[in-house]
């Protein structure tokens, strides 16, 4: 079976491992439009970097500051959605990865305040005892605007993290 990459790839191997380094991905993102922080060191390395380019600006070194970091911006804002496109596995070579992915990012803050931004994010993941986990996050935004987006988040969504009922 050949790969995404116009036949370039075999990918009849490391289905196991392509797949776990899909969901790492989605639920990296889950986790942080939840603000679900006590499962979010798990998906860095101890001497993970998380590192983006302007207009956000930033690096950060060693799983706890780049926790700390994320916490610290992720909290500022109201409402965040973080929305993963086209996950590009582009190389598994025995315990190292790495993956490209376009993130979609709506964030709306109190006092009207927020951005929307699409950019792309370039991941080295490494295999660790408990599964993939990234050691390094490089975001390239390419697109951004910093009006807040029209709408307005919807305020049992942002209380309730349980499954609705209808």
């Amino acid at each position: 079976m050949k790969g995404a990459h116009l036949g370039e790839k075999d990918m009849s191997s490391n289905t196991d491992d392509r797949l776990s380094i899909r969901e790492l991905i989605d639920l990296y993102c889950d986790v942080i439009n939840q603000r679900d922080w006590d499962r979010f060191e798990r998906f860095w390395t101890e001497d993970a970097v998380w590192e983006a380019l302007d207009p956000f600006t930033f690096r950060a070194v060693g799983r706890e500051e780049v926790c700390r970091t994320i916490r610290e911006g992720r909290n500022r804002n109201g409402f965040v959605a973080q929305l993963p496109h086209a996950i590009v596995i582009d190389a598994i070579e025995g315990d190292s990865a790495r993956a490209h992915h376009t993130l979609h990012i709506v964030s709306q803050a109190d006092a009207g305040r927020g951005f929307s931004s699409i950019g792309i994010y370039h991941d080295e993941l490494r295999r660790c005892a408990d599964g993939w986990r990234f050691s390094k996050r490089s975001l390239r935004p390419y697109w951004h605007d910093p009006e807040a987006p029209g709408g307005f988040a919807m305020e049992v969504a942002l209380r309730d993290k349980s499954p609705g009922k209808f």
